[in-house]
């Protein structure tokens, strides 16, 4: 007789790190999915101490209920309760068939979310809702297969993938990182009590996933080490979990964090590989939360089918596989488990999408917003490209069209069902709005609300102005590539100004969320048949406050803290670069007869002199040209701030958001009026430079 043998995969045991690297990718994938965005709408900034005592105060509790139940694990194979139905009294087995009855609701309706969730990423991300069953069934008989190879299986298979998906989440963490503004961080403590404890209690129940760790006990190598294993990942998914949400705060603040569906895929979206590796990298990251959602979504089904076992004994049998999942009776229980769980996900998933292949969608690089006495006129531009010729920049006409419509969705239904194909806005570079749309900030508002719900919506797409921006957008002008491309270009393509001066779509949402901040758009005419900038609209706190002309746009960029370098020529002819820009601000009231309330800005701006090559000097003449310089600066950029201040009430120095970081008191002043901020700040700017010898 042939001596029977157990394989590893087959032993019902997991090791202590198994368990532990398995509860974080369960714990992070859901709670770094989720988490932040519920952070943003009751803690603000306050969100990331939620976290910390909402983790510390799940770890405690579990570590504690693990060491309990430890020491009660009856025998080597203790998961499963009396298996013949006639154990224990009926008062016992009934409570034990309850208890199992509601768990197994429990778990597939948590399961049923999951797998909603699962399928909505795949779908925004990868694939589209023509694809819905073909998901469904997909993921289904994954789940499935996974709960018959057992426990352990799935256990090591995690353990193997564990550093392939935290690695490169912590590589695109970081590169995000880099875009951070640490004033978007302040102010703290701000959120009131209420809501603060409302956040720590949400965090403490997504933390409290991790009680799944008491019905992995049974299969734990080592029961005793299990309550610690289960705190250290709890710790260090609220570790991450922070880490994330200060990086999500420093970019989208928490007015905006709220409204994304999913920051976390958002962020990966935002955040570009250096050298352009990846231009669609947001969709390969999708799969650091499809493999953790996954495992959620897994241990569901089997801790499900193990509460079956309890409900629905069945009749004494071999135990192959993990649970009772073997055998007829186990593909049974799976497959009651699996239709629950469909049952659950289709409540959430019924809706009706078209099929939308490649080869069915347009490819807008160019969306223009003209003036319209009525709704809207949009425009798009998209390249032509041949059949042979894929390439991006390829140097082919663009093909234009132009809907009017009530709103922006109708005018893309419209645009959709004339060219019979389907608007796709991914690749979106430039968007190109009238001046008179600008002014209008209900318009302005209906246009970032529509980039807020329309998901597949390039954020970091440039934006531009212009007087007639159909101009653009009624021919071909002959640039050599498409339309999009070329504006794109436009602004890129200078070096003397840091990549986060580019105004984007989300810089205006961010004005739209916060209703403040100043940003420089820049205005384009039409010369030599070409477009070019000649002007930059100053537009703050969704108001447009008139124009800078292109020769003094590099004072605005200087103050806002966008500016590389500066070079510029001097009333006496002599030209000069400053570079090794650096700016050191102060905000505090006044001391005057406003009883301190009128905010004063001290700007120290200091940077490198560097004379042009071509002008030869003594050391005494480098000298006094330094200081003629620095003096002739200097009253440039206070004349120009007074100016802004006084003829625009505009906040030039987009200084606000930092206010909170210098001087609270003036902070909650003005929080809720930051255009009154802006009419009566007064600034002092220092200006010196540093001589470079040659």
């Amino acid at each position: 007789m042939e001596r029977e043998r157990t394989l590893f995969s087959n032993n019902r045991k997991v090791s202590i790190r198994q368990m532990k690297r398995l509860l974080f990718l369960e714990l992070f994938g859901i709670s770094s999915l989720i988490l932040p965005g519920l952070m943003a709408r009751f803690c603000q900034t306050d969100g990331i101490f939620a976290i910390a005592l909402g983790a510390a105060a799940a770890g405690g509790l579990i570590k504690w209920l693990l060491d309990q139940a430890a020491g009660r694990i009856p025998g080597a194979e203790g998961a499963d309760e009396p298996s013949n139905g006639k154990a224990g009294s009926y008062g016992r087995r009934f409570w034990i068939k309850s208890r199992a009855l509601l768990l197994l609701a429990l778990f597939c309706l948590a399961g049923g979310f999951l797998l909603f969730l699962l399928t909505a990423v795949i779908e925004n991300q990868l694939l589209d809702a023509g694809f819905i069953w073909i998901i469904l069934v997909t993921l289904l008989a994954a789940g499935g297969y996974g709960i018959a190879r057992g426990i352990e299986c799935r256990a090591r298979i995690y353990e193997i993938l564990f550093w392939f998906l935290v690695i490169p989440l912590l590589i695109m963490l970081a590169i995000a990182a880099i875009d951070v503004d640490p004033d978007y961080w302040l102010p703290v403590f701000a959120c009131g009590w209420k809501n603060f404890f409302l956040g720590t209690a949400i965090c403490f129940g997504f933390f409290m996933l991790s009680l799944l760790s008491l019905c992995m006990l049974p299969f734990c190598a080592k029961p005793k080490e299990a309550g610690r294993a289960a705190a250290s990942a709890i710790r260090w998914t609220a570790v991450l979990d922070i880490g994330l949400y200060l990086i999500l705060l420093g970019i989208f603040q928490p007015e905006l964090l709220m409204s994304l569906k999913y920051p976390a895929i958002s962020l990966m979206a935002m955040a570009q590989i250096p050298g352009g590796l990846f231009e669609r990298q947001d969709a390969l990251m999708t799969a650091i939360w499809f493999f953790s959602l996954f495992a959620l979504f897994n241990s569901f089904i089997f801790y499900g089918v193990l509460q079956t076992g309890r409900i629905w004994p069945g009749k004494k049998e071999k135990k192959e596989g993990q649970g009772g999942a073997g055998g007829k009776t186990g593909k049974i229980r799976i497959g009651i488990v699996l239709f629950l769980i469909l049952l659950a996900a289709v409540a959430c998933l019924l809706n009706g999408c078209g099929l939308k292949e490649p080869e069915q969608r347009l490819y807008p690089l160019a969306l223009g917003v003209p003036q319209a006495e009525e709704g809207y006129d949009i425009s798009y531009a998209w390249p032509v490209t041949s059949g042979n010729d894929s390439s991006t920049g390829a140097a082919s006409p663009d093909a234009m069209e132009t809907f009017k419509a009530r709103s922006l969705f109708e005018g893309e239904q419209e645009a959709s069902e004339n060219t019979d194909r389907v608007l796709d806005f991914n690749h979106l570079k430039a968007l190109v709005l009238d001046t008179s749309v600008l002014a209008k900030t209900g318009k302005m508002e209906e246009l970032l609300a529509y980039f807020i719900e329309n998901e597949n919506m390039a954020w970091n797409t440039c934006v531009f102005v212009m007087d007639d921006a159909s101009g653009i957008f009624e021919k071909d002008m002959g640039l050599g590539k498409s339309l999009g491309i070329y504006l794109e270009e436009l602004v890129q393509s200078r070096d003397d100004r840091k990549e986060k001066a580019i105004t984007t779509i989300k810089d205006l949402i961010d004005q739209y969320a916060q209703q403040q901040g100043t940003a420089l758009i820049p205005q384009l005419s039409v010369k030599d048949g070409k477009p070019v900038i000649t002007a930059y609209r100053v537009y703050s706190a969704m108001h447009d406050h008139g124009t800078v002309s292109a020769k003094d746009a590099w004072m605005a960029d200087l103050l806002m803290g966008n500016a590389r370098y500066v070079s510029l020529t001097l009333e006496d002819g002599t030209y000069i670069t400053v570079n090794h820009i650096r700016i050191e601000r102060s905000i505090a009231p006044a001391q005057d007869g406003n009883n301190g309330r009128t905010p004063v800005e001290t700007m120290e701006i200091r940077g490198n002199l560097e004379i042009s090559g071509s002008t030869v000097m003594s050391a005494k003449d480098r000298q006094k040209l330094r200081g003629y310089a620095q003096e002739q600066i200097q009253t440039m950029l206070n004349d120009f701030c007074a100016k802004q201040r006084e003829q625009n009430k505009v906040d030039i120095t987009d200084s606000f958001q930092k206010l909170a970081g210098y001087d609270r008191t003036l902070w909650e002043l003005y929080r809720n009026n930051p255009e009154a901020y802006g009419k009566k700040l007064h600034t002092d700017i220092r200006f010196s430079l540093k001589l470079l010898t040659a």
